[in-house]
């Protein structure tokens, strides 16, 4: 038996223009395994990744001097620090967060994006 995933009510598909996920409140969705979703997401990942215009918010690091446009359903599906961050977050919203290491918030935020451990671990 798998466990349910959670996603949001859209599809994911490849031949997707917008953000795999408009929906502000994701649900679970019995029988779909949720490393398949992931793996969809995954590989969808790199079409999304810093795209300001499917983003869902506009995120600060303390520390980085710069914007990441972000997507909820990467974050809340990957990450508890996220699911409870972006909890009263509306998209559009500008949001920042402090980290105790923030220089390696860009290669795990691109990991939750596509999943590639591999391109980024020998650089920590």
């Amino acid at each position: 038996m798998h466990a349910s995933a959670v996603v949001c009510d859209e599809r994911v598909t490849e031949n997707q223009s917008q953000s795999p996920c408009k929906a502000r409140h994701f649900k679970a969705i019995e029988g779909i395994p949720s490393t398949y979703i992931l793996e969809k997401l995954h590989q969808l990942g790199p079409r999304y990744y810093g795209d300001k215009s499917t983003a869902f918010a506009e995120l600060y690091v303390e520390g980085i001097d710069k914007p990441f446009w972000v997507h909820e359903e990467y974050l809340v599906l990957q990450s508890v620090f996220f699911q409870e961050t972006l909890q009263n977050v509306t998209s559009g919203d500008i949001i920042t967060i402090t980290l105790p290491s923030p220089d390696t918030f860009e290669h795990i935020l691109q990991y939750l994006y596509d999943g590639d451990a591999d391109k980024w671990l020998p650089d920590l």
